[in-house]
C-alpha cells in the first residue's frame, strides 16, 4: 500500500435540513446533530534521513485535518482541529500511534435558541473559546472477523491525553484523559447459524489539571445515551442534566433541558443477534447499562444536593437488522425499572428514550 490522501464528509440536520428527513427520522425532545469534514494523509514510508536509525522498518505517518460541528441542545460547539502521528506494528495484532492534537474549540448558543451569554457560560464552565493543545498515545488490538459486521473476535483500544498549557493549552483548559474500551464476538454454530453474542465495555476518566478550573472544556467531557452507547435514553443524555432559560421569538421565557457530559464513564453493552430470514433480515435482543459522573472527585455535599454517583440506569430493548452491505439498525428500548414497574426520579422519565433509533453497524 501507497500513500494516500482521503476525503471524508459527514452531513447532519443541521446541513441537510430536509423537513421530510426530520419527518421520517425524528430526533425526540432534544436536538442532536453532528457534521464533519475531514482530509487525512497517510504514508507507510515515512523515514526521514536523520531519523531513519531510531525509527522502526514501516513507521507509518498518520495527519488529519478536520471541521467538527456539533449541535446539542440549545448549544453548538465547533472544533477545528489538526492531528498527526506515528503508528507502528506491534506483535499480537496491535497497533500502536503516537502524536499530537491541536484544537480550537468554541461554544455558542444555537442561532434562534434565545439562551443567553451567562447561560452558556454556566453549562460550559469555560470561556467562548479553548486551545486544546495535547500529546497522545493509542493501542489497538484488532481480532474481528470483520470490522463493519464481526462475527467473532475482540476489539481493544486505550488511549491517553494529556493537554497542559506547557503545550500551548489555553489556561482552565487542561486535563488528562484515558479512554478503554473492549468488544468480544461469539458466533453460535456453524458460521454463526444459531446468531452472534457481543460484549462491549467502555471505561472513561478525565480530570482538569489547572488549578483554577471548574471542569473541563464542555467539548472534551464524556457523553451516553443513543445509538452506540446506551440506547434507553435520549443521545448525550445520560447522567447530569442542566437547564438554561431560554426566550423564544415571541419574547416569552422557558427553560431547556441540556447535557452536560461528565469527567467519568462506565457502559456495558450485551446484545443477541440472530437470524430471521435468510441472512438478509436479523433480530436482537440486547441490554445496556452504564452511568456519565459530572466529577470523579465530588466536593462535600450540602443536605438536598445529588449523590455524586448516581445508580446505573439498565435498558432493555429489541431490534431489527438490515444487511444490505453495512447494517441498518432501527431499535427501541426501555428502562428496566420502567418495565418492573418501579419508581423513577423525573430526570431518568425526562431523558427516557422517546422513539426508535436508527443507526448503522456497529459501534461497540
Amino acid at each position: 500500500m501507497g500513500r494516500t490522501l482521503d476525503f471524508g464528509i459527514r452531513a447532519g440536520d443541521s446541513t441537510i435540513r430536509n423537513p421530510t428527513l426530520r419527518k421520517w427520522f425524528p430526533t425526540g425532545q432534544f436536538a442532536r446533530s453532528m457534521d464533519t469534514y475531514r482530509i487525512g494523509y497517510t504514508d507507510p514510508w515515512f523515514a526521514p534521513g536523520g531519523l531513519r536509525a531510531w525509527l522502526p522498518d514501516r513507521t507509518q505517518l498518520v495527519a488529519e485535518g478536520a471541521y467538527i460541528e456539533e449541535q446539542r441542545s440549545a448549544y453548538l460547539i465547533r472544533r477545528r482541529r489538526a492531528q498527526s502521528g506515528l503508528e507502528w506494528e506491534i506483535p499480537a495484532a496491535c497497533t500502536l500511534q503516537a502524536g499530537y492534537r491541536f484544537e480550537r474549540s468554541e461554544v455558542q448558543a444555537l442561532p434562534g435558541s434565545g439562551i443567553l451569554d451567562e447561560e452558556l457560560k454556566l453549562v460550559a464552565r469555560m470561556p467562548g473559546r479553548a486551545i486544546i493543545s495535547a500529546p497522545y498515545a493509542q493501542i489497538v488490538r484488532d481480532r474481528r472477523d470483520n470490522r463493519l459486521d464481526p462475527t467473532s473476535g475482540s476489539f481493544s483500544t486505550a488511549r491517553f491525553e494529556f493537554a497542559n498549557q506547557v503545550f500551548g493549552t489555553s489556561p482552565n483548559s487542561s486535563f488528562v484523559k484515558l479512554d478503554l474500551r473492549q468488544q468480544w464476538n461469539w458466533a453460535l454454530g456453524y458460521k454463526a447459524s444459531g446468531g452472534i453474542v457481543s460484549l462491549g465495555l467502555r471505561v472513561g476518566m478525565a480530570r482538569p489539571t489547572a488549578s483554577s478550573a471548574e471542569d473541563l472544556p464542555l467539548s472534551e467531557r464524556f457523553f451516553a445515551g443513543g445509538p452506540g452507547t446506551h440506547r434507553g435514553v435520549e443521545p448525550d443524555m445520560l447522567g447530569t442534566i442542566g437547564k438554561v432559560h431560554l426566550t423564544d421569538s415571541s419574547g416569552n421565557p422557558g427553560l431547556q433541558t441540556v447535557a452536560l457530559g461528565g469527567q467519568g464513564l462506565l457502559l456495558a453493552n450485551l446484545e443477541y443477534r440472530f437470524p430471521a430470514w435468510w441472512q438478509t433480515l436479523w433480530g436482537e435482543v440486547f441490554l445496556d447499562t452504564g452511568q456519565v459522573y459530572s466529577r470523579l472527585k465530588p466536593a462535600d455535599r450540602q443536605l438536598g444536593d445529588p449523590a455524586p454517583f448516581p445508580h446505573f440506569r439498565t435498558a432493555l430493548g429489541l431490534g431489527v437488522i438490515l444487511k444490505v452491505g453495512l447494517p441498518i439498525k432501527i431499535e427501541y428500548a426501555a428502562d428496566i425499572n420502567r418495565i418492573l414497574g418501579r419508581p423513577r426520579d423525573a430526570s431518568d422519565q425526562e431523558t427516557q428514550l422517546k422513539s426508535l433509533l436508527i443507526s448503522a453497524g456497529f459501534q461497540f
